[in-house]
C-alpha cells in the first residue's frame, strides 16, 4: 500500500500570527523562528517572518549587514509598503526582514504596522510576526490585526506576572478569548511552576507548553493553529 501524502491544513487567506513576550528572555525568537518553519514543514509554500522589534531586525535579518543582499531577484523579495524593510526568500523557505536603507529605521508608527500586516498577508498564506516586549502603538497596532496573538510566558513569578498584565489589557480591549493563546516555554526548569498551577495563576487554559527537548519542533502547536 501507498502510504497517504499529509494532509496540508494551510489556509488559502493570509494568517498572521503575532508572538509577544510581557518580559525580554522568554524565548519570543526562538518561538517564533521556530514556528515559522514549523509551518514549512506543514506544506506552506510560503511563510513569512516578520521582525517589528526594531532592535532585532539588524541582527537576526536576512544578511550579516542587516541590508537586502545583492543579486536577489524580484521574486525573491517582497517589499514592505510603509516600512524601510523587505522580505527575502530564505534557503529554508522562510522569508525574512531586510532593510532597505541601513541609515534609516525600519519600524513606523500603529497606522504602518497595520498597512505593512495587511500586505503581508495579502502576499503570504501564514506570517509569523514578532514584536517588541515593550506595550506601545505598534504592539497594539499588531495586536488588532492579527489572527491570533501567542503569548509567550514562562513559570517565574515576575514573568507571570507581566503576562497577567497584558492579558488584563488584552481582556479590556475585548479580544476574542480564541485570540488568545498562551505559551509556556522551558515548562520544564528548575524553579519552573506547573503548567496547572501557570493556568490557575492566569486564569486561563494553557494552550502549549514547550520543554528543552521540543524547543525548536513546533510542528505539533503549529498544526493546532491552523485547525482550531
Amino acid at each position: 500500500m501507498t502510504p497517504q501524502e499529509p494532509t496540508k491544513r494551510i489556509r488559502t487567506t493570509g494568517l498572521v500570527i503575532a508572538v509577544y513576550g510581557a518580559r525580554a528572555a522568554v524565548g519570543v525568537t526562538t518561538v517564533a523562528t521556530s514556528l515559522a518553519r514549523a509551518f514549512r514543514s506543514l506544506g506552506s509554500e510560503h511563510v513569512a517572518l516578520v521582525e517589528l522589534d526594531a532592535r532585532a531586525v539588524r541582527a537576526r535579518s536576512a544578511s550579516p549587514t542587516g541590508d537586502v543582499p545583492a543579486g536577489v531577484t524580484d521574486a525573491e523579495r517582497f517589499e514592505i509598503p510603509a516600512l524601510n524593510a523587505a522580505l527575502v526568500r530564505q534557503t529554508d523557505g522562510v522569508w525574512r526582514v531586510a532593510m532597505m536603507r541601513p541609515r534609516t529605521p525600519a519600524m513606523g508608527d500603529a497606522k504602518s504596522v497595520i498597512v505593512a500586516l495587511d500586505a503581508i498577508r495579502a502576499r503570504f498564506p501564514v506570517s509569523v510576526v514578532e514584536l517588541e516586549h515593550q506595550v506601545n502603538e505598534r504592539t497594539l497596532a499588531a495586536f488588532d490585526t492579527a489572527d491570533r496573538i501567542v503569548i509567550v510566558t514562562e513559570g517565574s513569578v515576575p514573568t507571570l506576572r507581566g503576562t497577567q498584565r497584558v492579558l488584563r489589557l488584552c481582556r479590556r480591549l475585548n479580544y476574542p478569548d480564541e485570540k488568545m493563546c498562551v505559551v509556556v516555554n522551558r515548562s520544564d526548569a528548575p524553579g519552573s511552576l506547573a503548567v496547572a498551577d501557570i493556568s490557575v495563576a492566569l486564569k486561563r487554559e494553557v494552550f502549549w507548553k514547550i520543554g528543552e527537548a521540543d524547543a525548536f519542533d513546533l510542528a505539533g502547536f503549529a498544526e493546532r493553529l491552523l485547525v482550531e
